[in-house]
């Protein structure tokens, strides 16, 4: 059997994957501190997953991040559905493009923002391929002397 070649390798990899990405518009504030803090630097990213079975390849957990910002400011805190894990082998591990950690915010359009777990695995089985995962990823980059962290406006 006759190896595929680079660019059918290619080519099949971006029938398994397409993705869009933006940038959230964040203003950061600088906060002098006296160890190493990170920077919470949020993106967003919309996967297209195509499968052509039932199962995506992910799981997902329910619940809250905290972020500590020092003992004088109160942590961030962050709650919503999770990539627990990406099944190597499967659409979303072969796309490449998912990672443990991101925040699921909707599924072909349909926000899992503030829903019960049970509801999001619901959505995201019964979810039509191509798949649209809009997903949130935290960055964190390490800086001296200093915290630079998120301001909403």
């Amino acid at each position: 059997m006759k190896s595929p070649s680079f660019e059918e390798k290619e080519q099949n990899h971006e029938e398994q994957c397409s993705v869009e990405s933006e940038n959230v518009e964040t203003t950061y504030q600088k906060i002098p501190d006296e160890n190493s803090a990170g920077i919470l630097n949020p993106s967003i990213k919309h996967v297209f997953v195509h499968r052509s079975q039932q199962y995506l390849g992910i799981s997902i957990v329910g619940g809250k991040i905290e972020i500590s910002r020092g003992e004088s400011q109160s942590p961030v805190i962050i709650s919503g559905v999770f990539v627990k894990s990406i099944l190597p082998d499967s659409p979303a591990g072969r796309c490449g493009e998912i990672r443990v950690g991101d925040r699921i915010i909707n599924v072909n359009g349909v926000s899992l923002v503030n829903k019960a777990h049970a509801e999001c695995v619901e959505i995201i089985r019964n979810a039509v391929t191509p798949v649209e995962l809009t997903i949130e990823r935290f960055n964190f980059v390490w800086v001296n002397n200093c915290s630079v962290l998120p301001q909403i406006t």
